[in-house]
């Protein structure tokens, strides 16, 4: 490779080097923040991605808990899964069950609608918070990685005078 000569001392040779944009103190602090900055950002955006995944899957499980609980109460597995779909215009016949059948049912039925939606609810808001808090850690990640940036230069291996390489 064919190196410049240097025109301050005209004795020596311009040498290519990489170095630090910034002073070393702002080194070390790009790293501490770069460093659990990555990690943190890596395994919570993991984590937002996995309780999404969990969300999506908790409905159909809570579905079934939910025609087994009606099942329970006495109501056929037909007109159990009918229940859980539209507990107000479901109509359940009158010559099976009992009419304090039905209204418990019913009620039954809207209520575990109600507990599939807060759990379904909670756990998008913590997905949505974890999504946050991954973002923040990925900002503070671009900003380390923007502190410990480095530079091409030429450096005169004599008189040590620095010219930039771009």
């Amino acid at each position: 490779m064919n190196t410049p000569d240097c025109n301050v001392c005209q004795d020596g040779q311009m040498i290519r080097k990489k170095v630090y944009r910034l002073s070393g103190p702002v080194v070390v602090i790009g790293y501490i923040l770069l460093i659990p900055s990555l990690i943190m950002a890596l395994s919570f955006g993991g984590c937002s991605i996995a309780a999404i995944a969990f969300a999506a899957n908790t409905g159909s499980s809570l579905h079934d808990g939910q025609v087994a609980s009606l099942v329970e109460l006495g109501v056929e597995q037909a007109d159990a899964e009918e229940l859980i779909e539209d507990p107000e215009s479901t109509p359940l016949d009158s010559e099976k069950y009992s009419p304090e059948l039905i209204t418990e049912a019913r009620a039954h039925a809207e209520t575990l609608n109600n507990d599939e939606t807060v759990t379904v609810v909670g756990q998008g808001i913590g997905a949505f918070f974890m999504g946050i808090i991954a973002l923040a850690f990925f900002i503070s990640g671009v900003v380390g990685w923007l502190l410990v940036m480095k530079k091409k230069i030429l450096q005169c291996n004599n008189c040590q005078a620095v010219v930039n390489a771009s």
